[in-house]
């Protein structure tokens, strides 16, 4: 879509939000003053000017307006460690003025309470007699409303406009507007809910969006909710008419120019009308985003009003485990938005920035956003629309940590409105295709079946679930959950799917469509020049903590280059997670957690996009839609390293769910090597592939023992004359090694027989597990989400950087990151931190260190001890030997220790050497107390 269509569009849409007759938009400087005592409607404020001035729409605490953040900040989210600021480590992070908090971006200033706004506005003559409505599009949170002296009640939605109606009796002339926005937590919906939590969004104060006074005719047209149907190429619309006279009359209604007579009575009237389309009229769904207006008039007694619709002819559904949408299945590809707004704190409400966000989420292969324990504005609802894409609402609400649902606390009524409110206000996007109370609750189950029960049966436009994560009902339409049935049941996601497995027994006593929750939360070092975007309201304090830590830590200096290792590593563990759900048959779909970065609760890297939604570089979206799209070509490959007297036998997939079936799918499969030679070839017969999961192709047999080894090799799968294309890495090793260690080289795990060895000018292979507690051990796998939250979990690292063409690799390909042929050698293995160190010791193979610790850390050293050399690798390769790839590194280690290559730069006294291997403290700046109490088997968001 071009900028003159956009531009169109958003004409449209204005369009279909008005009446006939006028707005005054009510955007500008108003009248300002914050009620921190809660004192204003006792001394009624809204009775004279108050004395400050501020912008709307905006946020007050983007303005000046506040308390400046120190370390006592009251925030509404949950602070991982409260003690947070009696850290040496954060001791600079802690001075007056200049405050930084490791766990989230923050705003410049803090409120939670009543603040107040005020202008006048004057009512123009011919507004005489017809109805006026007050229109707020996305205030935080509850407002209270006065015209001069009269009060016109409160709202407290979080998710839809507020909208006050003044009735016609508001006068020609001068009037003052008093709106009283109170942000403090009205409903308890949950600290870490992201409609009001600081962890993304912040808990602002203030209006954004449309601010405008409304006329329309006495009569109107209030709501018109259209439920389409697109087997019959038709739209009911269910009308509501409003009636401020209290009169009775009557009039037309015409609905793409053909009337429909009717009357009503002194409160209204409800009519349900049946529009038709064309019978060849396109359907909506991700690959066909077809919209078609309908423009309605009402003309008669007091009635002059228009409204425009713009509807999809979409009916979503499920047959069995699958979903549906116009009758045919369709498969999740989501990722989740958790209102990460990072320079403005609050919610967009611009068309434009929900189609540049939703375009980059097709790009990426994707069909879904959820929306985490949020609803977003209307802008939200317009962009998906347009581009086909299915949106997963949730009503606000995170109940845990005290907060709980169906106990009779004043959330379960809050729940039922806000519902309503949702449905009333966004019910016609086509866009809108599920919808679940909220995230992970703390509930009574009959509680949720029954909010389920209801809004089914009265909205059934659209799939319900109780809730995302957790919380699984007998009425739920769809469950996007880690387990059926029970938390702790097998996983839908999660490394139990990964080595050409697939997730089909977690799917055990499912009996509605299920979708992967959250999968993923896999972590990457990031790139602190990403501090250089945050030019708006809110400030990256724990993004510049820990570029602090880094450089203190003398690892700055090459900060993309562990970025991006880090970042392939992560890629690497996505695409395993996502192939394993495409390979699961009976799987409705998955949510990535995420996409892109989330920037709260500890602070979790996930996303292969910064939490502005741009690339960090290390994949692009065509790379990625290879193993992320609606038609995905897979490999059961249950190992990746090999040795050559194998055969090798995988079993080729594709999963489509693309607009019709292939008709001739003609796939082949290739293996090739390393500068891309192609080492063998095989077209597989033609055949047509349905739409559904794991449709088989054929199989890849390759005889190893004719391969190059060692060698890093590609095998590729594709359909003929698509864009449908996958690839794995793969390694083959010599099925027979020889292992003598050359003359003059010692090897060795004990570090007193090394130092004597060394001492006596001897070259040494040092594999050692006589090390002190400061030396962490590694996993393969990242960080998951991160260890600020999850403190205790194994995975303490983000990876490995190394340089392939260093001589101790001569005979051991790699990569310049971690891939499958360091897995076996890292998992368990020690990280030397050299960080302390007096002298500059470059690895051979660098661990990257949590950001929160930002240690320099080594798996393979090397140094220059006294006469003698010294190779010291944390890994125990000597007792892996069965492992192919640890053998063949031994062999390659052993070959550079024996070379003339062998020249370490760095030296190291024998006093050094051994106060590094011993090494006893603790480097740990991470947050270690205080923390919530969380289930690590769980996810964290």
């Amino acid at each position: 879509m071009n900028l003159s269509s956009v531009f169109i569009y958003n004409l449209l849409l204005l369009a279909s939000h008005l009446s006939l007759g006028a707005s005054i938009d009510l955007a500008g400087t108003w009248r300002f003053a914050m009620d921190p005592n809660d004192i204003g409607i006792d001394q009624q404020w809204f009775l004279k000017d108050l004395p400050d001035r501020i912008t709307l729409p905006g946020a007050m605490q983007h303005q000046g307006y506040g308390d400046p953040i120190d370390v006592n900040t009251p925030w509404v989210a949950r602070l991982i460690d409260t003690q947070w600021y009696k850290k040496p480590i954060y001791a600079k992070y802690t001075r007056p003025g200049n405050v930084l908090v490791p766990f989230f971006l923050q705003p410049p200033r803090h409120y939670v309470g009543p603040a107040w706004y005020q202008r006048d506005v004057n009512i123009p003559g011919d507004w005489s007699h017809r109805r006026i409505v007050l229109f707020l599009e996305r205030p935080h949170w509850q407002t209270q409303v006065w015209i001069d002296d009269k009060p016109f009640g409160s709202n407290d939605s979080l998710g839809t406009p507020h909208e006050y109606d003044l009735g016609i009796g508001l006068a020609p002339g001068p009037h003052r507007i008093t709106i009283r926005v109170d942000n403090r937590m009205i409903v308890d919906v949950g600290s870490d809910a992201h409609s009001i939590s600081d962890q993304t969004q912040t808990c602002w104060n203030g209006i954004v969006g449309r601010l405008e006074l409304k006329a329309t005719s006495p009569v109107w047209m209030a709501d018109v909710q259209a439920y389409p149907d697109p087997a019959d190429r038709s739209c009911l619309l269910k009308v509501r008419i409003g009636n401020a006279t209290g009169r009775p009359g009557m009039g037309i209604l015409k609905i793409n120019g053909l009337g429909h007579p009717l009357e009503w009575g002194p409160a209204g009237q409800q009519l349900d009308l049946a529009v038709r389309f064309d019978p060849d009229a396109a359907l909506w769904d991700e690959f066909s985003p077809t919209l078609h207006d309908i423009t309605m008039m009402l003309k008669g007694d007091d009635a002059d009003d228009r409204m425009d619709l713009r509807v999809g002819l979409r009916q979503v559904g499920t047959s069995g485990l699958r979903l549906t949408i116009n009758g045919r299945p369709f498969f999740v590809r989501g990722t989740l938005e958790c209102c990460i707004f990072p320079l403005t704190g609050y919610p967009a409400t611009d068309v434009g920035w929900w189609l540049r966000t939703m375009r980059i989420c097709k790009e990426y292969g994707l069909n879904q956003i959820r929306f985490h324990s949020w609803c977003p504005p209307e802008a939200a609802f317009d962009a998906a629309d347009m581009l086909g894409l299915y949106l997963q609402i949730e009503c606000g609400i995170w109940a845990r940590a005290g907060t709980r649902l169906g106990y009779g606390d004043p959330v379960d009524q809050w729940l039922y409105r806000q519902t309503e409110a949702i449905l009333r206000a966004y019910g016609n996007h086509p866009s809108f295709v599920f919808l679940t109370h909220g995230n992970e609750p703390t509930s009574r189950s009959q509680f949720l079946a029954d909010w389920v029960r209801h809004f089914k049966q009265k909205d059934p436009r659209r799939l319900y679930a109780a809730a995302t994560g957790w919380g699984q009902t007998d009425q739920d339409q769809f469950q996007p959950v880690m387990a059926v049935g029970s938390r702790q049941g097998p996983r839908v996601r999660g490394e139990s799917g990964w080595g050409g497995r697939d997730y089909t027994p977690g799917l055990k006593g499912a009996k509605v469509p299920v979708i992967s929750h959250e999968i993923g939360q896999f972590c990457a070092y990031p790139d602190f020049d990403q501090i250089n975007k945050f030019t708006g309201a809110l400030r990256p304090g724990n993004l510049i903590i820990f570029r602090d830590l880094a450089e203190a830590n003398g690892i700055l200096h090459k900060n993309r280059q562990i970025a991006y290792a880090s970042g392939m590593l992560q890629v690497l563990c996505y695409k395993e997670e996502i192939e394993a759900a495409m390979r699961t048959k009976d799987l409705a779909g998955f949510q990535l957690l995420g996409l892109h970065d989330f920037p709260g609760q500890g602070t979790a890297l996930v996303g292969m996009l910064d939490t502005f939604w741009d690339t960090k570089g290390y994949i692009s979206p065509e790379r990625f839609r290879r193993f992320c799209n609606s038609t995905v070509v897979l490999a059961r490959l249950a190992e990746r390293i090999f040795t050559s007297d194998h055969t090798l036998h995988v079993p080729i997939e594709v999963t489509h769910y693309g607009p019709s079936p292939l008709q001739e799918a003609a796939p082949y499969w290739s293996l090739v090597d390393a500068a891309g030679r192609v080492a063998y070839h095989e077209e597989l017969p033609a055949r047509r592939v349905e739409l559904g999961g794991a449709v088989p192709l054929g199989t890849a047999t390759i005889d190893l023992s004719m391969l190059s080894s060692p060698g890093q090799y590609r095998l590729v799968a594709g359909i003929r004359g698509t864009s449908f294309e996958n690839d794995w890495d793969i390694w083959v090793y010599p099925s027979v090694v020889d292992l003598s260690t050359p003359a003059g080289v010692i090897v060795t795990k004990d570090v007193n027989a090394a130092i004597d060895e060394l001492r006596q000018g001897h070259r040494v292979i040092l594999y050692t597990d006589q090390v002190g507690k400061a030396h962490p051990r590694v996993a393969f796998m990242p960080i998951f989400w991160n260890n600020q939250l999850f403190p205790n979990q194994t995975r303490q690292t983000l990876g490995l950087l190394c340089d392939p063409n260093h001589p101790a690799f001569a005979s051991f390909p790699t990569k310049p990151h971690s891939d499958w042929n360091w897995a076996g050698i890292v998992d368990g293995a020690r990280a030397f931190d050299i960080s302390g160190l007096d002298v500059r010791i470059e690895p051979v193979v660098e661990v990257i260190d949590d950001w929160n610790t930002s240690r320099h850390l080594a798996l393979v050293v090397e140094c220059a001890v006294g006469n003698g050399r010294l190779v010291m690798c944390g890994s125990p390769l000597i007792d892996r030997l069965s492992n192919p790839a640890a053998r063949q590194l031994h062999k390659s280690l052993l070959a550079y220790a024996a070379s003339q290559a062998f020249q370490p730069k760095q030296v190291l006294s024998v006093e050094q050497l051994l106060a590094l291997i011993h090494l006893d403290k603790d480097a740990s700046g991470a947050a270690a107390t205080d923390r919530p109490p969380v289930d690590t088997t769980v996810t964290a968001d």
